[in-house]
């Protein structure tokens, strides 16, 4: 689903216009995502929590070079899933949202 899709989906269920909750979404993000550069983590109810964390520094095989490479540590995004969306999931078939 892309972003447009997903504002006219809300515009549609909330009743309120699509500049609005474009507004919305786009302040949501930027919140979390200062959230996440400050080390913090946060919970969205029935969603999960989301976690900045840092991986460390790895040796992996690179077969191009045919040598072990050192890739440097970096900082990731980490999700949790909440166990209420995790029941929800559960026994849905393949079928597209709609």
């Amino acid at each position: 689903m892309k972003t447009s899709e997903l504002i006219k989906v809300l515009s549609r269920r909330l009743s309120i216009p699509q500049t609005e909750v474009r507004n919305l979404l786009e302040h949501s993000t930027g919140v979390m995502t200062r959230l996440l550069e400050e080390g913090l983590s946060f919970t969205l109810p029935k969603l999960g929590t989301f976690s900045a964390g840092i991986q460390p520094e790895r040796v992996r095989y690179h077969p191009g070079m045919k040598a072990k490479v050192i890739l440097p540590k970096k900082r990731s995004v980490r999700f949790h899933p909440a166990s209420a969306l995790k029941e929800s999931l559960k026994g849905k078939s393949d079928a597209p949202f709609s």
